[in-house]
């Protein structure tokens, strides 16, 4: 407040104006130094790099192991990696055992746990479901919804 002028302005400091900077545009102003810091300076960040390929190392070529492998399953060579085994042997493993799924069972093969599963299941949204419609009907009956 500029008592001496009799007016509210903000009046104090010392840029071309006579004013001083607002709180709000000196935080704008000093993030986005700070943000044309980093983007001008990517040394000062480490890069944070994916640990594929041979032995962590990304430029690494595959092992002769690997390459024998990955012509066994038909991976070309420039795909050639740990990855790209390991889901060509799930696939082979899945197509061995047919019984087994991908391995991880949610039900038995079993029909007593199948049936099981399925009445409890039933029974859940049977549930939810004679929920719901004693509550309709109990809003009915006191008028609330009206056809």
């Amino acid at each position: 407040m500029d008592y001496e002028n009799g007016n509210n302005h903000y009046h104090g400091g010392s840029n071309n104006n006579g004013r001083k900077m607002a709180p709000s545009s000196l935080s704008t102003l000093a993030a986005g130094l700070f943000a044309l810091l980093l983007a001008a300076s990517p040394s000062i960040i480490q890069a944070s790099y994916a640990q594929y390929g041979v032995g962590g190392n990304p430029t690494a070529d595959a092992t002769d192991e690997q390459l024998a492998e990955c012509e066994k399953y038909s991976i070309p060579r420039a795909e050639c990696n740990e990855h790209n085994i390991l889901a060509a042997r799930r696939v082979e493993i899945a197509r061995d055992n047919p019984n087994g799924g991908s391995g991880t069972s949610m039900i038995s093969i079993d029909a007593g746990q199948m049936w099981a599963f399925i009445g409890v299941l039933g029974a859940i949204f049977g549930g939810v479901a004679v929920a719901f419609f004693v509550r309709g009907r109990k809003a009915a009956g006191e008028g609330r919804l009206t056809a």
